[in-house]
């Protein structure tokens, strides 16, 4: 984190607390930076790029254990970043391809093996589409463009989200509202008829056969058909 270590370990049967103790050279010597009941702690006020050497102790009534096994870690500047989207075509038909375009920008700081992420929310707020795109690097001052094509399966407002993570997850940028997509509802219908016999004395009968097709990416149901003479 910016200027600040968090460790965590498996707890230990029986301890009651823990010694979090901190050197600035592997091996030691170590002090103590810390007391907690938990298997975590936080270790801030530490100076970037600086790494740090950290080992743990448990503790209860019958006193403290020895050291665990040191682990080195380094406080970093997390990097900045702005991001924007487009999506062509906006309004799209129902069941119609629009292309994402989504840009990240890094204004600050640099990023080496991250994560971007496209997601697009349907109205109702759930993943529609998501795409990940790992071991990306960005140096300060550099946009790069990433592309999704969607397809939405239903009509409504949709929402483009962007975000940017390191290797492990941990979240450097996240926009929820990149960009909206308005998708339609495409209903369209053909039909046609036929008469057999087609032609008819006054007063016979005939027999009308009608054959409509959706010819829209929308479905209907519980529809009325009307055929008129």
């Amino acid at each position: 984190g910016n200027g600040t270590v968090t460790l965590t370990w498996t707890a230990a049967s029986g301890a009651a607390s823990y010694n979090v103790k901190r050197a600035n050279l592997s091996g030691g010597p170590y002090s103590t930076v810390g007391t907690t009941t938990t298997a975590t702690y936080t270790d801030s006020g530490l100076t970037n790029g600086t790494p740090y050497y950290y080992v743990v102790s448990a503790a209860n009534s019958a006193g403290a254990s020895g050291n665990s096994a040191e682990i080195a870690a380094t406080p970093m500047a997390p990097p900045v970043f702005t991001s924007s989207a487009t999506a062509s075509p906006n309004p799209v038909a129902q069941g119609k391809s629009t292309t994402i375009i989504a840009t990240i920008t890094d204004t600050s700081g640099t990023l080496t093996n991250g994560i971007v992420q496209i997601l697009v929310a349907d109205p109702t707020g759930n993943t529609a589409a998501s795409q990940n795109f790992t071991g990306q690097n960005f140096s300060a001052g550099q946009a790069q463009n990433y592309t999704l094509s969607f397809t939405p399966a239903v009509s409504g407002a949709f929402q483009v989200r962007l975000g940017v993570f390191s290797a492990t997850w941990q979240t450097w940028h996240w926009n929820s509202a990149a960009a909206s997509i308005t998708v339609t509802s495409s209903l369209t219908f053909t039909s046609s008829a036929t008469a057999t016999p087609s032609s008819v004395a006054r007063g016979a009968s005939t027999s009308i056969s009608a054959t409509v097709t959706d010819t829209g990416t929308a479905s209907l149901s519980n529809a009325n058909i009307e055929v008129q003479v």
